[in-house]
């Protein structure tokens, strides 16, 4: 019997087939100690396999256009458990989707847009909710652009997608043609959104936010919905008292369950503490892309070297964006 993707991932993270740090395997056994209590009547959600399936197999549609040539996506085992995750829990009262809020932290250069390019790009035309609202958020307009630049050179990269959508350059707005549904880049402005409805809520590199009022506002948006999603997909920062440490330390505890929520997604991409953040295998626990990527591996090791050596704002921003660790740092 084939094991979906995303159980698969979970199974050989728990069997240390795949390199993970403690928070990852607590995500992975969260979801098998679901899928059992899915088992029970009571409880009120179950994992749809085929819409799991269903997201991963529409992003290895796309294409890569970035590069010297074009290339089909292929998604990685961790990000087949991130979307399929996503997608596949559901209410067994109505189908809806189970995950609401989702916090996703990962090291620099782990594919952070990329995913929420492949949600805005999905919920916005391939998910049969009509005239939804889809909002890729940050505190810049440069920051804010980053994951709309992404669905664009999806759309761009594939005659028929781009039958699909019309992109609107000017105003950063994308129409999703099938469902009628729109994509749009926001930045600081947060009035701009209050009052509004996301499907989905995008909310890029929340580490660098001062305040949570951008998060609360796509929250508060949907709390008549049935099924939306406020995605936060960030690296680590240096701010401890900012909303997103907030919220990652929130997130530990639900992976810890010394907290509940049902409703909430994590996973977070981490060195455990007894570590040696100078072992290069201990790296992937950080940026899972690594298991893939061994040349990316190897170059990072003269990036550490320098680091160490360097100390200072170099050692901080190697083990902050690097590996992914909360760090306090003030000028």
């Amino acid at each position: 019997m084939t094991t979906d993707r995303t159980t698969q991932y979970a199974l050989d993270v728990l069997a240390d087939k795949i390199v993970a740090g403690d928070l990852v395997k607590a995500a992975c056994q969260r979801h098998i100690d679901d899928m059992k209590a899915a088992e029970a009547a009571p409880y009120r959600y179950y994992f749809d396999v085929e819409e799991a399936e269903r997201i991963i197999d529409f992003a290895e549609t796309l294409t890569i256009a970035e590069g010297e040539e074009e290339q089909p996506v292929t998604a990685y085992p961790f990000q087949c458990f991130i979307l399929g995750s996503l997608n596949g829990w559901r209410t067994k009262d109505g189908h809806h989707r189970r995950f609401r809020t989702s916090y996703i932290q990962l090291g620099r250069q782990n594919g952070k847009s990329f995913l929420n390019g492949i949600l805005a790009a999905y919920y916005g035309n391939f998910d049969k909710y009509k005239y939804g609202q889809v909002y890729c958020t940050a505190t810049k307009k440069d920051q804010a652009m980053i994951v709309f630049n992404e669905i664009v050179k999806f759309i761009n990269s594939d005659s028929d997608l781009s039958e699909c959508f019309k992109i609107h350059e000017h105003n950063s707005t994308i129409d999703c043609k099938i469902t009628h549904s729109k994509i749009k880049a926001l930045s600081g402005d947060t009035k701009s959104i209050d009052g509004f409805r996301p499907y989905l809520g995008i909310v890029d590199e929340y580490h660098a936010h001062k305040d949570d009022q951008m998060y609360k506002l796509l929250e508060g948006g949907i709390k008549k919905m049935k099924s939306a999603l406020i995605s936060v997909i960030t690296t680590a920062g240096f701010d401890l008292k900012s909303p997103c440490f907030a919220l990652y330390e929130y997130c530990v505890k639900v992976l810890k369950g010394v907290a509940s929520n049902d409703s909430q997604f994590i996973y977070i991409a981490q060195m455990n503490e007894s570590d040696d953040m100078w072992t290069p295998e201990n790296w992937i626990k950080a940026n899972p892309i690594l298991e893939y990527d061994r040349d990316a591996l190897q170059n990072m090791i003269p990036i550490a070297a320098t680091a160490k050596e360097m100390g200072g704002s170099t050692l901080r921003d190697f083990i902050v964006k690097q590996l992914n660790m909360w760090i306090q740092w003030t000028n």
